[in-house]
């Protein structure tokens, strides 16, 4: 990672490694969709620092180590290198970014310093940031500059007005865009600077605190996470850290919009609700923690679909996409404010209840969101079916909005083998999974909350929609599925990563699923990392393409869930020791959103230049991991957990605190040769099932 990336809420700051953000890059302190400061730049003596050292391991805090070059002056030697050390600690809380500065004198003598500290914002759109050329923009207010304190404004197109107030505690001089410093710093004695800069959004700003209640604050509420957890020990000190790590970084990237705990989809570009992610993610964590899939579902129901809407692909029923507020999206320039174009985000949210009610029992919860989950059924019987021939299509007409809408969202994902491209409406090999999944969890569910004939009516539909799949999908030729059908009803044969989804949903039948797993797991897909999006052997295969040969780390979980599910043992096994040694290679071992595609025989991996990190399904990868390992199914009815565990090579030993079932907690241990060895199930029996 070439940059340091904190986040809590609304709020997440960008930085580079010294803890600097320059005009000329895309760091920046951003919240809702704005960059409330796009230069802040630390200087000593009017010289830049070099960095020793950075880190933002913990996730809630950065700290750097800086210190001095030499310093001449009409060839005089003012200021030896390595004299003065720098401890910048930066963290974000409420919606506030403070910075606590220590200044240590190394030199034999006291030493006359200038500190200054560089700022300003233009106020940018996220989408400006990135990139995006706008023809207009709005007004600039006039600085306002007191002692010690600059507040910079702009008033947008869409009449919202933004603010930042940046305040440094012990400045000597303050103009419209900088603090100057005069201090001594003695020897033994550290010089401590703190400063506060305050986004304001149409006059609404987080309360100021000082920098260590902020941080005692911060610290509190990531302990208060952890310990709400599911917690997972075993003798793989690796995994224990990959399990830790993506707790942490899940609990970054929650936010809450007042439905509950949420996560975002990923830093930098990312930091707001997605359907599909948000749901997929909330999925992976349901056994760890499934208040986040509550606040999921809720957050989406609240935000449903209620007109047709071309501009934003809104039609009613259907479950959001992604929701932005930003000057851009407020004025329409891009069709994001709330943009429903997915294909897959109403039935996987479809998934995502039936799966939380199996696992906690919620009656009142799922009454509470039943008119929400009948209009995405609605939805799915008016609009998603374009051409009425039984399978979901997505098409899109609108230049500025996505013109592939299932997840591998590239212009160019849906490849037929020669290059030329599918032509849209498009039926997608996953997407008709998660619809099967869907339907045949809710004709179980629905019932016991009086829709019996909708249940039966949709288990129907669940049974056509499986022979027509494995009818219009499969290639006899390859023994293996299509990624898609296009909108003349040809396959897109390129050979991909998508059919492996359908082994989670079950919509493959029986005497396909060895053939698919050999498939997946064959040269071409299996990269010895994990499994690529496209497989190598194919013409128009990249290991650099952003949805055409890399590794994503959720499309694995996806795709481990099923081996699970469908009881390939070593499949499993052999997925979970990949990514295990894939997580090695990164820093602070976080899973990134994707990384090159290139064969582990190269010796290391070739990293995503823009891949996001951290990432909430590739966070939550770990936990789907965790999940496939074990094995776990509930039937809360019954009161019985049953395991069936495949234990990879890197395991003996696996320890369960705190796992929720239902309206409790249960905690067991398990050893590969002696079976359950610990339990506390509060009135569940458990069943484990030993591999053979």
């Amino acid at each position: 990672m070439d940059y340091l990336v904190i986040k809590d809420g609304d709020t997440f700051l960008l930085t580079d490694l010294c803890g600097n953000i320059h005009a000329d890059s895309e760091k920046g302190l951003y919240t809702h969709d704005t960059r409330c400061l796009d230069t802040y730049v630390l200087t000593l003596n009017g010289k830049p620092l070099s960095k020793l050292h950075s880190s933002c391991e913990k996730n809630y805090i950065s700290v750097i180590h800086l210190t001095n070059d030499e310093e001449v002056n009409d060839g005089e030697l003012k200021l030896h290198r390595e004299s003065i050390e720098v401890k910048r600690e930066q963290i974000v809380r409420g919606g506030v970014f403070y910075e606590r500065m220590t200044f240590f004198n190394y030199a034999r003598t006291d030493l006359a310093v200038q500190i200054s500290l560089q700022f300003g914002s233009r106020f940018s759109d996220l989408f400006e940031a990135r990139g995006a050329v706008r023809s207009s923009r709005g007004k600039d207010l006039p600085p306002e500059v007191q002692n010690g304190e600059v507040t910079l404004g702009y008033v947008g197109l869409d009449d919202v007005e933004r603010a930042v107030v940046i305040r440094c505690d012990k400045a000597t001089r303050t103009t419209a865009n900088r603090f100057d410093v005069d201090t001594l710093i003695q020897p033994g004695k550290p010089f401590v600077l703190e400063v506060v800069v305050q986004p304001r959004i149409d006059g609404e700003a987080g309360e100021v605190t000082s920098f260590a209640s902020a941080l005692k604050a911060l610290e509190a509420d990531y302990a208060a996470w952890l310990s709400s957890c599911m917690r997972v020990s075993t003798d793989n000190e690796s995994f224990n850290a990959l399990i830790h790590r993506s707790l942490l970084d899940l609990r970054t990237l929650l936010t809450d919009l007042g439905d509950g705990p949420f996560p975002v989809a990923g830093i930098p570009w990312y930091a707001v609700p997605f359907g599909r992610d948000s749901l997929i993610t909330a999925l992976q964590m349901l056994p760890f923690q499934p208040e986040v899939a509550k606040g999921t579902l809720r957050t989406l129901a609240r935000l449903q679909g209620e007109k047709v809407d071309a501009w934003r692909a809104e039609q009613p029923g259907k479950i959001l996409h992604e929701l932005r507020r930003g000057e851009m999206a407020n004025v329409n320039e891009v069709p994001f404010q709330r943009y429903y174009g997915s294909i897959d985000s109403t039935p996987l949210f479809l998934v995502l209840a039936v799966e939380y009610y199996r696992w906690t029992n919620d009656r009142r919860f799922l009454e509470e969101i039943l008119p929400n989950i009948l209009r995405a059924v609605e939805w799915l019987d008016q609009y998603a079916d374009m051409d009425g021939d039984g399978f979901v299509e997505y098409h899109s007409a609108d230049s500025k909005g996505l013109s592939v809408q299932s997840w591998k969202d590239s212009y160019d994902s849906m490849i037929h083998p020669d290059g030329t491209l599918g032509v849209s409406p498009m039926a997608v090999s996953e997407v008709q999974g998660y619809v099967y999944h869907a339907k045949v969890g809710l004709s179980e569910l629905l019932p016991s909350f009086g829709e019996t004939k909708l249940a039966e009516r949709l288990k129907a539909e669940a049974e056509r929609l499986k022979e027509q799949f494995n009818d219009r999908f499969w290639m006899a030729d390859k023994d293996y599925f299509a990624t898609a059908l296009d909108k003349d009803k040809r396959q897109i044969r390129t050979v991909t990563s998508d059919p492996g989804h359908c082994l989670w949903s079950a919509i493959i039948d029986a005497d396909k699923v060895d053939a698919v797993v050999r498939t997946l797991l064959s040269p071409g897909l299996f990269s010895g990392w994990g499994i690529r999006t496209m497989s190598s052997d194919e013409a128009v295969y990249s290991p650099i393409s952003y949805h055409n040969g890399s590794v994503w780390a959720h499309d694995n979980a996806l795709i481990l869930l099923g081996f699970a599910k469908n009881g390939q043992t070593d499949a499993v096994n052999t997925l979970t020791e990949a990514l295990l040694r894939a997580s090695l290679e990164f820093p602070y071992q976080r899973l990134p959103e994707l990384f090159c595609g290139h064969d582990a025989s190269l010796g290391f991996i070739v990293r995503y230049p823009v891949a996001c990190m951290p990432q909430a399904w590739a966070a939550g990868t770990p936990l789907a991991m965790f999940q496939a390992i074990l094995g776990a199914k509930v039937d809360v009815a019954a009161k019985t957990i049953t395991l069936s565990p495949t234990w990879p090579a890197f395991l003996s030993r696996i320890q369960v605190t705190n796992m929720p079932v239902g309206e409790t907690r249960v905690s067991f241990t398990l050893d590969r040769d002696k079976g359950v060895v610990e339990e506390s199930l509060n009135g569940y029996r458990l069943c484990v099932t030993q591999p053979e």
